[in-house]
């Protein structure tokens, strides 16, 4: 996987390391193209989110929201990194909304979103494992 900086980093992450701790655990190819945005104007409720492939971007993005702590940054990555691994591998369509072939509407719970359960379970996997092979305190 490559990834673009879309952005500044304003954060003081190895974003090379958690990157590549969540492309190793979804399994995620080496030919896909991330951008990844942190972006100061995204509203204080949203920690991020991820974009389907656009082609005038040529890549899957992900947004994050910088105003949030360094824990909730590291999170949130794993989380939408999650997305992307649902949007690869075909599981999750945005547009329409689906879930493996089933279309959901939007008005649809957040919390029980298939899509959003398997995203949160990875990114739990993902802090767990992040934090036994790293100094940093969180989950």
């Amino acid at each position: 996987m490559q990834y673009i900086l879309l952005s500044d980093l304003t954060a003081n992450l190895d974003l090379d390391r958690i990157l590549a701790h969540a492309v190793d655990h979804l399994s995620i190819p080496s030919e896909v193209v991330i951008g990844v945005r942190f972006n100061p104007t995204m509203a204080d409720e949203c920690c991020g989110f991820c974009d389907e492939d656009d082609p005038e971007e040529g890549m899957i993005v992900v947004e994050i929201n910088p105003n949030i702590s360094d824990n909730e940054i590291i999170l949130t990555i794993f989380h939408e990194m999650a997305h992307v691994s649902q949007l690869i591998d075909g599981r999750r369509t945005q547009i329409p909304s689906t879930w493996n072939g089933e279309h959901w509407n939007d008005e649809t719970d957040y919390d029980t979103l298939p899509w959003e359960i398997d995203a949160r379970s990875n990114e739990y996997q993902m802090a767990r494992s992040y934090q036994q092979r790293s100094t940093i305190p969180y989950v």
